[in-house]
């Protein structure tokens, strides 16, 4: 074991001691180095405290690097970082969203970061539990110099990016901010998602000032590198679009999620891994723009320029989304939903969770054998219609409606914010 002071053993959880001591009759006295992690997996997942990992850190180099990869790895680090129904949320580092006081991994100005460097003086190792990094705007150009200093140093660690800035109106040069951009991005080669967000102020400057002609030519005289490790990227505020279309052309052939929420999606760039999506829609033909996706999409988010602002039929929307019909899991469509055709059922077998806007009936969901979790945050209905999944006057009363005998895989139901719960029906039983 390495190093360890005898006032750290007795600190050390139960469940590692026996993993320990197990391994230890097993193997003669030793602790081999390839021993099976099976046994200490479970336990990391399902017993210890983020505290007592930290402490378990401490037992030898293989369980040090097994925790590191548990929590470099988490799914979080590539989760969409917001509720599609709330969207314009207050940002919340990545850190603390992992539980993790953020020192070494949030900074906001250049002192921080000069402290951090002075901590780290020549040290080649990676600094980083998680290899997550967040940069948020405290002046120009000191902060920045500092972004670059920091990166040249350690950007080969970093994994996750966020930069969140601002710069001032009357900025002399905007192109050094191209060349920021493009500076960072060249030092982190092992990046796996870029989360990009600029004051909407400067934003509206470039717009002003520098048209799609110069700004094209900077990038073709200075293009950006290729992230070729890349499996995320989001944009939180709507850059122009020549400049967010030279952004993701860097990781086009690696790309599994995009968070755009704020453009709509022209559908000029291709990526043949792209699992899911969150982005904006306004008329009719952007939907149809999905259609240019791959139909291994997994996961499509779909919000609109300006809330209740146009609506679609049941039928022309799932029959674009039928093209995913074998991968498709989850759908939200912020757009309002109109039911017309009572025989019309949307075809997605996979399909588990589903989020909408909807005025008419829900018989179209009636084919939809695997949907587990159900939203409809929004609901008008047509007095005309019959249909076969009754919700008219159970409002309140969601448990006594016959949607859960006519989906029977359906475990969770939120009606316009009030949730109800399979498990509340005990005269119900589950699906086999």
């Amino acid at each position: 074991m390495d190093n360890m002071s005898s006032d750290i053993l007795p600190n050390l959880p139960d469940e590692v001691w026996c993993i320990i001591f197990g391994a230890l009759m097993r193997n003669g006295g030793r602790l081999p180095h390839d021993e099976d992690e099976g046994e200490e997996a479970q336990v990391r997942e399902n017993s210890l405290t983020k505290r007592e990992l930290l402490k378990s850190r401490l037992v030898c180099k293989r369980w040090r690097d097994n925790v590191d990869k548990h929590y470099q790895t988490d799914r979080l680090h590539l989760n969409f970082d917001v509720d599609p129904l709330n969207l314009m949320p207050a940002y919340l580092p990545l850190s603390e969203k992992l539980g993790w006081d953020h020192d070494g991994l949030y900074f906001r100005g250049p002192r921080k970061i000069k402290r951090f460097l002075r901590t780290w003086n020549k040290n080649t190792v990676n600094p980083f539990l998680v290899r997550c990094v967040e940069f948020q705007d405290a002046g120009w150009p000191l902060f920045w110099l500092e972004i670059i200093q920091f990166l040249r140093d350690f950007g080969r660690h970093v994994w996750y990016l966020y930069l969140r800035l601002s710069f001032p109106y009357n900025i002399p040069a905007p192109m050094i901010v191209f060349e920021t951009v493009r500076r960072c991005l060249i030092l982190v080669p092992n990046l796996k998602k870029l989360f990009l967000d600029f004051e909407p102020s400067w934003i509206d400057m470039i717009r002003k000032n520098y048209g799609q002609e110069r700004i094209t030519a900077y990038f073709d005289e200075k293009p950006l590198p290729r992230l070729r490790h890349l499996r995320m990227l989001s944009f939180y505020v709507s850059l122009p679009t020549v400049i967010h279309t030279h952004i993701m052309r860097c990781c086009t052939t690696t790309l599994k999620k995009l968070d755009f929420r704020n453009y709509i999606y022209d559908g000029d760039i291709y990526y043949p891994r792209l699992e899911e999506v969150f982005t904006t829609i306004e008329k009719l033909e952007d939907l149809k723009k999905l259609e240019s996706f791959p139909i291994s999409m997994k996961k499509i988010l779909l919000g609109t320029v300006q809330y209740g602002h146009f609506s679609v039929t049941v039928e022309k929307a799932f029959s674009i989304l039928h093209r995913f019909k074998k991968t498709l899991k989850e759908v939200f469509l912020e757009v309002q939903l109109v039911s017309y055709d009572a025989k019309f059922r949307a075809n997605l077998p996979s399909l588990k969770k589903l989020t909408i806007r909807l005025r008419g009936s829900l018989d179209f969901l009636l084919n939809l054998k695997s949907l587990e979790y159900l939203d409809v945050f929004e609901y008008q209905a047509e007095e005309y219609e019959s249909s076969d999944i009754k919700v008219d006057g159970f409002e309140t009363k969601m448990l006594q409606s016959n949607i859960w005998e006519k989906l029977p895989s359906l475990q969770t139901l939120e009606w316009e914010g009030e949730r109800f719960e399979r498990r509340d029906l005990p005269a119900i039983p589950n699906a086999s």
